[in-house]
């Protein structure tokens, strides 16, 4: 067993567009009529807000080791949206949720997505490959119309803002708002031990 101890923190990072509401309501008393009637206006005025919001914005897999059994290559696997997927991660805490994103403005917005580091910056390793990739899907059914094809599967996360969710398409209705980002990490036994620690960024634009 490697007896180095590791921690993974993931954090996060949104970056809003906050635009507020605006209203006014007015009464236009014209100069009296001779006819005894009286008009008045009311106005509003609705601002477009892009807003976003991370419903969750830490996932920790918390302190632990990668158990060596064999004389090949031994790796530990941890995944948001399925758990821990291998025998050879020790005390680490599973994680049954990625990160969410809902849209608490009022118009759809694109979303773009990157971490701080990919997996060799993250996870490290002398000798073996770590793994370190993400993907995305609707929490809510429709709440994307547009998911970027290469991330509906994991892939590599990217290093530079990414479009996620295409075209305006991440919906602001209630009932379908919530957008899903789950990672997938892989831990080579000769992983250095530490806190590892990565951020997220979510943008959200419109257009």
């Amino acid at each position: 067993m490697k007896e180095h101890n590791i921690y993974f923190i993931v954090s996060v990072l949104v970056l809003l567009s906050f635009v507020s509401f605006s209203f006014y309501v007015f009464l236009q008393n014209p100069e009296p009529s001779i006819s005894g009637m009286i008009t008045g206006t009311a106005n509003l005025t609705v601002t477009s807000t892009v807003s976003i919001v991370f419903r969750n914005n830490s996932i920790d897999f918390g302190p632990g080791t990668v158990f060596d059994f064999t004389t090949g290559t031994d790796n530990c696997t941890m995944d948001t949206a399925g758990g821990i997927t291998s025998s050879h991660c020790v005390t680490f805490g599973a994680q049954s949720s990625g990160f969410k994103v809902e849209n608490n403005g009022n118009v759809n917005v694109t979303l773009s997505a990157n971490f701080d580091k990919a997996a060799a910056a993250f996870i490290g390793s002398t000798s073996n490959t770590p793994v370190f990739t993400m993907k995305v899907s609707n929490s809510e059914a429709s709440s994307c119309a547009n998911l970027n094809g290469t991330f509906t599967s994991y892939a590599n996360v990217p290093t530079a803002a990414t479009i996620v969710c295409n075209t305006t398409s991440f919906n602001f209705a209630d009932t379908r708002d919530l957008f899903l980002l789950d990672i997938n990490i892989s831990i080579p036994e000769d992983a250095p031990g530490g806190t590892k620690t990565t951020t997220l960024t979510v943008t959200g634009a419109n257009p």
